[in-house]
């Protein structure tokens, strides 16, 4: 017996999606939780991929982490400016009632996302939590802030020099070797002679 696929079909720009599991079809929408995904007959299968905002998008994934990871990848690049401004200041509103706890959590996840190598967009976020007004009332949160903010910020990653720079780099310790040598010199450049 082969391993279960989950299977994309078709996917809208705002985040829907008809998916193949284990020969099931379902409809999935954002925010991509359990209670987002909802059975579809193959009659319902067939009139939701006549929807003229759904466009094929046939791709194979793991499970439906790898799948709802995907789509909400896709839906960000896919987002409007005014999409994105729109979900800013819904994020700054949310940062404004955040709990110590929840603030945790969130730099739980941010911290394992640096562990992972997936710097985008993590030190956007550890910025804004700074002025959340929970984190105004507790040092322990603004040091592991600052902490995580710095580890964002610092040298590029072995994997990510390779993708950015079109020097051979031998490995981590050469990346950071000539990271801090460039940091102490302010410059790429080589001194001048």
């Amino acid at each position: 017996m082969g391993i279960p696929m989950t299977r994309l079909i078709a996917r809208s720009a705002d985040g829907w999606a008809v998916v193949d599991a284990d020969g099931r079809r379902w409809m999935v929408k954002p925010p991509y939780r359990d209670d987002d995904r909802q059975r579809l007959t193959d009659a319902q299968a067939a009139r939701a991929l006549l929807d003229e905002d759904l466009h094929p998008d046939a791709r194979d994934f793991d499970g439906w982490g790898d799948l709802c990871r995907y789509l909400a990848e896709q839906r960000v690049l896919e987002a409007t400016p005014e999409e994105k401004e729109r979900a800013q200041v819904a994020a700054a509103a949310l940062l404004r009632r955040a709990t110590p706890g929840q603030l945790e959590a969130h730099l739980a996840q941010l911290e394992k996302w640096l562990r992972d190598g997936r710097r985008d967009g993590v030190a956007r976020a550890l910025k804004a939590m700074r002025q959340a007004p929970a984190v105004e009332s507790s040092p322990a949160l603004k040091d592991r802030i600052l902490e995580l903010l710095t580890r964002a910020l610092d040298a590029p990653t072995w994997v990510d020099s390779r993708r950015y720079s079109m020097w051979t780099v031998a490995d981590e310790v050469s990346v950071q070797r000539c990271a801090t040598e460039i940091r102490n010199r302010r410059c790429i450049l080589l001194p001048a002679a």
